[in-house]
């Protein structure tokens, strides 16, 4: 086996495991109805962790696509700590996520988003959701877009080591998967306020500033 198949072979079984541990699909009843909760709340600082990934994968997007690896090579790990650095392991960027999502509160109620006819046949046969599956519903989405950000950081990290190991630089095929990295950071991203993800967002960017200052 050579090297890139033998990369493309550890990736493939990480792959296998994210998808193993994902959390299953959505409540389908909630999903059926139409379903869903009033938006949740969180402080904005349990937001910050994660908007530091957002933040760096932002920076890794405009390196890969602004033609800098074509005179300084692959992206360094040491200016993406977070994304490209081995000694910040999976489980410890999972928790980012996972602290918003576990300081989310719900209301105790919800919005049916369907037409009337509907509504009243789901009330006869006692079909309606409850509240509890459709907050289900909604953190089951959550950890699954959570689920495929860890994925792409490690497909990523597996390619960068596969071309260092060549001595190679596959400017396509970084900047793909740096592209399905953050498109897949804004499905994540997408329920939040916009006014939260800004307030986030400005105290990630005050703090990398004081720290380059």
């Amino acid at each position: 086996m050579n090297q890139r198949d033998k990369s493309v072979s550890e990736y493939s079984t990480k792959k296998r495991k994210a998808k193993d541990s994902a959390p299953p699909p959505p409540s389908a009843a909630a999903a059926a109805a139409g379903a869903s909760p009033p938006p949740p709340f969180a402080p904005v600082k349990f937001l910050v962790p994660a908007m530091r990934i957002s933040y760096e994968i932002d920076s890794l997007a405009d390196f890969t696509s602004n033609g800098s690896m074509s005179s300084l090579g692959l992206p360094p790990p040491s200016s993406f700590p977070l994304l490209l650095d081995s000694r910040t392991s999976i489980s410890t960027l999972r928790r980012a996520f996972d602290t918003y999502t576990g300081a989310l509160q719900f209301g105790e109620s919800y919005t049916l988003n369907i037409e009337s006819g509907k509504r009243k046949e789901m009330i006869r046969n006692d079909a309606l959701p409850s509240v509890k599956q459709t907050i289900t519903a909604d953190l089951d989405l959550r950890d699954l877009y959570r689920n495929d950000i860890l994925t792409c950081v490690q497909d990523l990290r597996a390619e960068l080591d596969y071309e260092q190991r060549s001595d190679i630089v596959d400017e396509k095929e970084l900047r793909a998967l740096v592209e399905r990295l953050r498109n897949s950071m804004t499905n994540w991203l997408l329920p939040i306020s916009e006014e939260d993800r800004k307030v986030a967002f400005e105290i990630v960017k005050a703090a990398r500033s004081d720290m380059t200052s």
